[in-house]
């Protein structure tokens, strides 16, 4: 995997480097934007579920709109409460 500049990459190219992705580089992926999520927002835990959800939610979105910054989709989408 390469290296991301998050503050650049749109949602078709997140998208598309989730696909070409293995599993694992894909779960380190999403856990690095619920980290920067977690800072934006001062939560300190982490719910699995929530996380899946939240994983879910995103790779629709970003379906939906392929060129929004990934960013911008992960804090309109947030982390479920």
């Amino acid at each position: 995997m390469k290296n991301i500049d998050f503050g650049e990459i749109t949602c078709a190219e997140f998208l598309q480097e989730l696909s070409t992705s293995s599993s694992e580089d894909a779960g380190v992926v999403l856990m690095w934007i619920d980290g920067y999520l977690s800072g934006v927002s001062g939560d300190t835990s982490l719910n699995w579920k929530d996380l899946e959800k939240f994983s879910t939610n995103l790779v629709a979105y970003c379906g939906k709109k392929p060129d929004e910054k990934v960013l911008d989709a992960a804090e309109a989408v947030g982390i479920a409460e």
